[in-house]
């Protein structure tokens, strides 16, 4: 879609029924779209995470984040900026090739596992930085490339503040 705005978030919301129905049917109301969507539940049972990247036509991300807050199931909203957050996309790569220095080129480059290696066919588990999966893709359809399963962006936030930090560092060394 060109011409869109592509922005990565997380929303911390309520862990319940028909949460993810409330927030997709605001998207859908709003013309956006999800190019990726990755939600699980966090160490508090009563809060999921969901890592969204949409993409807008005529809104900013204050508008789009504006939208979303008016939900009574969201509890906080945590725009992605390389600077306070760490994102990795995971994915499943299936692949037909005897290359050895392409495997391990795919391997370098995705920090990719071989899970699988029968009879010319590779399937590699891959942990790599937003984005990079989408900039490869060509050249590993090039490369034999089968099929592919993805996660889309998931992301953390880094430390809040160095007084966190440094209780943290204290807790985990005692």
């Amino acid at each position: 879609m060109k011409g869109n705005t592509t922005f990565v978030f997380t929303l911390l919301v309520d862990n319940e029924f028909g949460v993810l129905t409330r927030i997709t049917a605001l998207i859908r109301r709003a013309g956006w779209n999800i190019r990726s969507l990755s939600v699980a539940e966090t160490k508090t049972t009563e809060v999921s995470r969901l890592t969204i990247c949409l993409e807008c036509r005529h809104y900013t991300l204050e508008q789009v984040l504006d939208r979303l807050s008016r939900l009574d199931c969201v509890r906080k909203i945590l725009p992605y900026s390389k600077e306070t957050q760490v994102a990795r996309e995971l994915a499943l790569l299936h692949l037909e090739t005897t290359d050895e220095a392409v495997l391990q080129q795919i391997c370098r480059e995705l920090s990719a596992t071989p899970l699988e290696h029968k009879g010319g066919h590779v399937i590699l588990s891959a942990v790599c930085e937003e984005g990079l999966l989408d900039q490869m893709l060509p050249w590993l359809r090039e490369q034999g490339l089968v099929d592919i399963a993805r996660t889309g962006a998931i992301s953390l936030r880094r430390s809040l503040d160095c007084k966190e930090e440094a209780s943290r560092e204290t807790a985990c060394s005692q």
